[in-house]
């Protein structure tokens, strides 16, 4: 696995980020489609674009070079029990729900993540969820606004520390993601975005590392929502 432990490491990343389509953007497959009840509410209004993150490419000077990009393999072992809440399970500081904007996660690596996505300006919780290793969350009802999306991986969720307790990374998305919507008589055209959390080859979105309390940024702690 491609890590995400040094600070300006390029890691991979998907998605759609919105409006201007490259039809020449590899990993189309990643996207996610639109509903059928989407289509029907809003027919051919959900803005789209491919943003792909990108993997490290090994340089010339060998296996060494490439190796600096990986995650540093941990001496303890990986825990077989640990706690992992659902995917999907959102935390109880989040704003408004009443725009129209979608956010996709797709988790592709071995280890749980905690995304957070927040408002540029005020750094108010626009949405907080759990993503389990390889699965996948969707958020939608995605207020306008200009956000920063960033998240923290590893293993075991200990809610009273708001932190992994096996080797925790936190990483933030290098550019920012606006939503916006648009009115018209056909109904509302909005954003729908999707991000991975593994490396993908010849992506354009760079991620860089961060720290604890750059990921809390504006917040103490972070707590879940009970079911």
């Amino acid at each position: 696995m491609y890590g995400f432990g040094v600070a300006t490491t390029v890691i991979g990343v998907a998605a759609i980020l919105l409006l201007r389509p490259k039809p020449d953007t590899p990993h189309l497959s990643d996207i996610a489609e639109p509903t059928q009840s989407q289509l029907k509410q809003q027919p051919n209004k959900v803005a789209s674009e491919p943003v792909v993150n990108q993997e490290p490419i090994p340089s010339s000077t060998g296996d060494a070079a490439a190796n600096e990009h990986k995650r540093i393999q941990p001496e303890d072992p990986r825990p077989e029990n640990y706690s992992s809440p659902p995917t999907g399970t959102r935390c109880e500081e989040e704003i408004s729900t009443s725009g129209h904007g979608e956010l996709t996660v797709k988790n592709g690596t071995s280890e749980d993540a905690m995304v957070r996505l927040s408002d540029a300006g005020t750094d108010q919780i626009v949405r907080c969820f759990f993503v389990r290793a390889h699965t996948s969350a969707h958020m939608a009802q995605i207020p306008q606004g200009t956000d920063r999306l960033t998240f923290t991986s590893g293993l075991n969720w200990v809610e009273s520390e708001s932190a992994f307790s096996w080797h925790p990374l936190y990483s933030e998305f290098e550019r920012a993601f606006a939503y916006s919507e648009e009115h018209d008589s056909e109904g509302v055209q909005y954003r729908s975005i999707s991000v991975t959390l593994h490396p993908v080859l010849f992506g354009n979105v760079k991620t860089k590392a961060i720290s604890r309390e750059q990921f809390l940024k504006g917040h103490r702690r972070i707590t879940l929502q009970r079911p």
